[in-house]
């Protein structure tokens, strides 16, 4: 019986890290990758470009959609090297993994509303006009990518994404 509660809560650990790559997934996406940079520094100007902006101004190039693999991973080692500090190791390896199953779902989704073939009216095609939205109508705004979960509690979600046609992301 205790190696049955044992993986339900390994279990629901995983899942506290997912929905903790939900969190820092929109928390980089509107408070980092669509801050202003200072307007004197061409620096940090460059890095924003570098690091969203570019997406942004061609959102249809499949080279600018996924984290490069080496970033990532550092990134990956920090967030390893932060919960492995708070968090017992067997505890911090498995709300790690959650997050990096949560970015690896998020990469899928991203490229998937940008390239893929959705069926009419299904999830994965309301959540594409809603990126759509994001990029070509309110940049402000929708800045979930795999899910509108926390846009809901910050308030920037968008109450009507019908407006983005099915041509908006591919033709652009």
């Amino acid at each position: 019986m205790q190696q049955f509660a044992d993986i339900v809560f390994l279990l629901a650990v995983f899942g506290l890290g997912l929905l903790g790559w939900s969190l820092l997934e929109y928390c980089l996406h509107r408070f980092l990758f669509h801050a202003t940079p200072p307007s004197d520094s061409p620096f940090w100007i460059s890095m924003h470009f570098i690091l969203h902006g570019q997406h942004h101004k061609v959102p249809f190039d499949a080279g600018r959609l996924v984290f490069p693999p080496v970033a990532a991973s550092l990134f990956v080692m920090f967030l390893l090297t932060l919960w492995h500090a708070i968090l017992p190791a067997g505890i911090s390896f498995c709300f790690v993994a959650g997050q990096i199953f949560g970015y690896v779902c998020y990469d899928l989704t991203h490229y998937y509303l940008h390239f893929g073939a959705s069926e009419s009216d299904s999830y994965f095609d309301r959540l594409r006009k809603y990126h759509v939205q994001h990029h070509f109508v309110q940049q402000n705004m929708g800045f979930g990518i795999s899910s509108k979960l926390w846009d809901l509690p910050f308030g920037t979600v968008f109450i009507d994404s019908s407006s983005a046609s099915r041509v908006d992301m591919k033709d652009s």
